[in-house]
């Protein structure tokens, strides 16, 4: 079902990247009011061009125990891409997030960035 609703969304997107190409992984388990001030300092980091906003309120609106994913554009280099943005609400105000990229080099440079942002606050 999936990769059916990619195959859609890549249609309609146009774009030469499909979901099933998503399959390297960053992740992280976060405060929910650390959402928008990592996805902002990400966003700073790779010029991805994300809206924190969305990705934020998509976040905050995960049920408990809940799973939601949505595949975003992105900017890599310059060249379009997408990420799968997956938010899975573990407990009350505290969800996984995980972001699939088509770059081995690009999942683990933003994994990188995860670990020092979260070290550099000490959490």
């Amino acid at each position: 079902m999936r990769n059916l609703l990619a195959l859609i969304l890549g249609l309609f997107a146009g774009s030469g990247v499909h979901a099933s190409d998503l399959t390297h992984e960053a992740s992280m388990n976060f405060d929910l009011e650390n959402v928008a001030p990592f996805l902002t300092d990400l966003d700073a980091k790779f010029k991805f061009g994300l809206n924190v906003k969305e990705l934020a309120d998509f976040s905050e609106a995960v049920p408990i125990e809940a799973e939601k994913f949505i595949i975003i554009d992105i900017l890599v280099s310059g060249r379009e891409s997408q990420v799968e943005f997956r938010v899975f609400m573990d407990d009350i105000d505290a969800p996984d997030l995980y972001m699939f990229f088509d770059s081995s080099e690009l999942s683990e440079s933003v994994s990188d960035f995860m670990m020092s942002w979260a070290e550099a606050r000490g959490m």
